[in-house]
């Protein structure tokens, strides 16, 4: 596969306004009661940046009090001219997270939207927002997509895990353990007892494990292919039956070949990063670190919304019902007071509920 860089052309970002376009109401809903609670006591002299702008998404949603304070900041020369030319009247500089061109303790609140699970480096980030930050001030961070999977597989490959699609979960489940990780180690030897036995599987985790497996990986490349993988229906049936098949065959044959796996979480990984690198030891106080959900009653289109009377968006994972859920599905959200709009009572024949969880990060910094 050509090893393309995601992050390298504007348009890959367009592709994620056109994701986000049906969710714009409940996730602007979010940000601001996020705004309202962590900054709303900000002066009007404070001074904000955001990090990683793109083409804008977050600059869409916040409130005027906000913008009126927020420099953007953006590495990519391409993106940031993209920027400069959707928002004219913002200010915007290029700068990388890693070297923020502010003295120390100097801005009072960071913000960023599905930027800290992208980074190579979260800890020299970390060490970074932190030098800026005026004592007390806050760092916030959404996350309204899925997490970027070439840094999750780097973790993974790095701890010697290879990521499989969650074969055993049912196909309607809820849940959001969204891989299966099995030790390299492992999979190499089922792999090559598979080849001794002209298993007809072999060859495709052959190719599978050489993906995964240091120095031959390469996130560029790893990440945007198994995206296509889970992205096609047939394919990724296909891959899920050949996959059970063997490990069904495994665990009825009493034979020498141990094949463990484990469910894991993506966002679960990001989550968990964060919690631990942001703590009290790095100069951090967590003040959340949640899941916040939004919905709204609006009119159907057909060319937007799917078949059933609920389209959600759960921290990345698109879902559909016939009804609409009492709660999003699949994940535990906490209350947050300030999201209004939320849809109550009947519902229009004509319409559907649309609703978005996001995973909301504050931390403050203490030292």
């Amino acid at each position: 596969m050509t090893r393309r860089d995601p992050w390298a052309d504007p348009a890959s970002l367009t592709g994620l306004d056109r994701m986000r376009k049906p969710f714009h109401g409940p996730n602007r809903r979010i940000i601001r009661a996020v705004i309202d609670r962590y900054l709303g006591d900000l002066g009007t002299d404070s001074h904000l940046i955001e990090f990683g702008c793109g083409l804008g998404q977050l600059r869409a949603w916040l409130p005027e009090s906000i913008r009126s304070r927020l420099t953007h900041t953006e590495p990519s020369a391409a993106f940031l001219d993209e920027f400069q030319r959707r928002h004219p009247d913002a200010v915007a500089r290029q700068a990388s997270i890693y070297t923020l061109p502010w003295p120390d303790a100097s801005l009072h609140g960071v913000l960023a939207l599905c930027v800290l699970d992208t980074l190579d480096d979260l800890e020299r980030a970390r060490d970074e927002i932190r030098r800026v930050l005026a004592a007390g001030a806050k760092l916030i961070h959404w996350l309204d997509l899925g997490t970027d999977l070439g840094t999750l597989f780097r973790d993974l490959v790095a701890a010697g895990e290879v990521p499989l699609p969650n074969f055993l979960a049912a196909a309607a489940s809820d849940t959001f353990d969204d891989l299966l990780l099995t030790p390299r180690s492992e999979f190499a030897r089922l792999v090559d007892m598979l080849h001794r036995n002209r298993h007809p599987a072999a060859g495709r985790l052959a190719r599978h494990l050489y993906q995964f497996t240091p120095p031959e990986f390469d996130p560029i490349v790893a990440a945007p292919a198994y995206m296509d993988l889970v992205s096609d229906g047939e394919a990724l049936a296909a891959t899920n039956n050949l996959l059970r098949d063997v490990y069904r065959r495994l665990r009825h044959s009493g034979g020498s070949i141990n094949w463990p796996i484990r469910p894991y979480s993506s966002l679960g990984h990001f989550r968990g990063k964060l919690e631990r690198l942001f703590g009290r030891q790095h100069g951090f106080a967590i003040e959340m670190s949640q899941l916040v959900s939004a919905r709204e009653v609006t009119e159907r289109n057909p060319d937007v919304h799917p078949p059933g009377r609920y389209f959600g968006r759960c921290a990345g994972r698109t879902i559909s019902r016939a009804e609409v859920p009492a709660l999003p599905p699949g994940v535990s959200v906490a209350p947050f007071e300030g999201i209004t709009g939320d849809s109550a009572g009947a519902i229009p024949v004509d319409s559907v509920v649309v609703e978005s969880v996001v995973h909301v990060f504050v931390a403050a910094k203490v030292s």
